[in-house]
């Protein structure tokens, strides 16, 4: 347990009453260090301005407010402020001792503010990384999903100074020593001796130095080859962590379901997370956009040796791959064209031991007999 987890869980009793600034009516809000230590010390104008920010931009007189995740109503007592009698304002959070906060502080108000329901559930999960189709990438670092999308020479410069922010920010971690708990570790990427455009194409030299030829490190696969050094950026470890990072310095979560493409024009932020996903082509109403469906399979890590990536392809052109990350190894796989459905066929599970038999071929030492 950390010092400020310590300090939370022995103050976890205590309650103040805080007030809001002037704009909302210096409005009695009770809170809790159970809350975040934030709340002992510092003036309410400065606990969260962005939490209070957006309840000055959003909300106006008459208008319902939901506050899912309430926590002790900051949001939830600022928007009862602005939406005024008229309005109304319902506050969703499961923690039991939070809720008593909620309440004492619903039975304060004014009469001039909106009436404030507590609602004792929690609405939503936690964002669940899981769900997402970065976590269930293999993990290397290498541009090769995107490297067609940059054409130009001045796309191509875009291209590079993200990969080399990218490295520098990846090396930055290793120096820190953190590098395990962001899913960061150093990978000798092997491939069959041809040429692979996501690092010869789409990579500088500084940032994945030139490949080495030599004979593969494989028992039976032991013909000429090349290696590549990169890293392995597994993203069941890395996806969690920027969470729990992201939380830990009261980054805002928000989810929106858009359905028209002015809708997604009109976001002011200029970072966007899985914003859109198969929904892109509909949504754009862009038929350039095409959906690509892989398949992986992932099996357990047996072995300490297994530290290695083995990519690049089979000499037959078909796309095959093996990762090895902490804990699994990643196989693959195929890029399936038009096909957006995440639901498993029949016909999935035998392109499931096609791509396993194509390793076995591989690794036997017949990188040819692969089938399609």
């Amino acid at each position: 347990m950390t010092i400020r987890a310590a300090v939370e869980s022995l103050t976890r009793e205590w309650r103040f009453k805080r007030r809001l600034p002037r704009e909302f009516g210096c409005a009695a809000v009770w809170v809790s260090p159970a809350g975040g230590l934030r709340y002992l010390l510092r003036r309410m104008s400065s606990i969260d301005p962005e939490l209070l920010g957006l309840a000055k931009e959003f909300v106006r007189a008459g208008d319902v407010v939901w506050d899912v995740g309430a926590n002790v109503g900051l949001f939830t007592v600022a928007s009862a402020s602005l939406a005024g009698a008229q309005g109304r304002v319902v506050a969703c959070e499961p923690d039991e001792w939070l809720i008593t906060l909620l309440r004492r502080s619903a039975r304060e108000q004014s009469r001039t503010a909106a009436p404030i329901t507590i609602v004792p559930v929690a609405v939503a999960k936690e964002l669940d990384v899981r769900k997402t189709t970065s976590f269930v990438a293999a993990g290397l670092f290498a541009p090769s999903g995107i490297c067609d999308e940059y054409e130009s020479e001045d796309e191509m410069k875009v291209l590079a100074d993200y990969v080399r922010r990218s490295r520098k920010r990846i090396v930055e971690i290793q120096n820190s020593s953190r590098q395990h708990l962001y899913g960061i570790a150093f990978r000798r990427d092997y491939t069959l001796d041809r040429t692979n455009p996501s690092y010869e194409d789409c990579t500088p030299l500084d940032v994945v130095p030139p490949y080495r030829s030599g004979t593969l490190p494989f028992r039976r696969l032991n013909t000429v080859g090349r290696e590549y050094r990169t890293w392995l950026i597994n993203p069941t470890i890395l996806l969690p962590r920027l969470v729990a990072d992201l939380r830990r310095n009261h980054v805002l979560f928000r989810r929106r379901q858009f359905e028209t493409k002015a809708e997604l024009g009109e976001l002011s932020q200029n970072i966007i997370i899985n914003c859109t996903g198969y929904g892109a082509r509909a949504l754009m109403n862009d038929h350039d956009v095409i959906a690509k469906r892989g398949h992986l399979v992932v099996l357990r890590r047996t072995l300490p040796r297994q530290f290695y990536f083995l990519s690049g392809g089979c000499a037959n052109g078909r796309v095959m791959y093996v990762f090895c990350r902490h804990n699994d190894i990643v196989v693959g796989g195929t890029v399936q064209t038009g096909r957006d459905s995440e639901a498993i066929s029949e016909q999935d599970r035998a392109t499931f031991e096609r791509i396993l038999g194509n390793a076995r071929a591989m690794f036997e030492g017949d990188p040819a007999c692969v089938t399609a």
